[in-house]
């Protein structure tokens, strides 16, 4: 996400995060992540642009069994992927990981084609960015692909997310847009406003109220 559109609190409490992450400092992040609910298990260091989250620095360090499975209890999310395209199961086999390891991060399948989710992405960030756009958030931004500002929700890994949702924070969006995967599509809640999103594109089910 672009760091001017986040608050000073937050860029710091990530850098912290994603310091001891990277110091495969686990005792730390654990605290980290409890003391501040803010924070997600799936983000990486703010503006940083490998995109790498707590479980792909745990495949790095080859951390315990213990430690990968405490961050999956949190919701970590073994189909994300970093800026190279790798998942942490990828990062883990890339530094000689233990089978039990790699076993522990492969990412469960999803039940969505690969064209599928290409479509519902695509249609995905052209709802959200409408709904950006309609309540007047990121003035300066207007003329720019929202995309170099924001990273959506991927609609590959909700699958395995809890309930199949995952909760997308925008800067001045209270409540920030919640994306869920039904069967074969996605429904979003956002500024009050229900959208269906299918491969065909996007249809508004409820209407916010001003």
């Amino acid at each position: 996400m672009e760091l001017s559109l986040l608050p000073e609190e937050a860029i710091t409490a990530g850098h912290r995060l994603a310091d001891a992450a990277e110091a495969g400092d686990w005792p730390a992040l654990f605290d980290l992540l409890d003391a501040i609910p803010a924070l997600s298990v799936n983000q990486w260091r703010p503006g940083a642009a490998a995109w790498l989250t707590p479980l792909h620095q745990a495949a790095r360090h080859g951390a315990p069994t213990e430690v990968v499975a405490a961050l999956l209890e949190r919701g970590a999310l073994r189909g994300l992927r970093d800026a190279r395209g790798w998942t942490a199961r990828d990062v883990a086999e890339d530094a000689g990981g233990s089978a039990a390891l790699l076993a522990q991060l492969t990412p469960p399948r999803s039940p969505l084609t690969a064209e599928l989710i290409r479509t519902l992405d695509a249609n995905l960030e052209w709802a959200i960015d409408g709904t950006i756009r309609t309540v007047g958030l990121l003035d300066g931004y207007s003329d720019q692909d929202l995309r170099r500002a924001l990273r959506y929700p991927p609609v590959a890994v909700l699958h395995e997310a809890a309930a199949a949702a995952l909760h997308c924070a925008i800067p001045g969006l209270p409540g920030g847009v919640q994306v869920t995967l039904r069967c074969g599509y996605l429904e979003t809640v956002a500024a009050g406003q229900t959208r269906v999103i299918t491969q065909r594109g996007a249809v508004l089910t409820t209407e916010g109220i001003a």
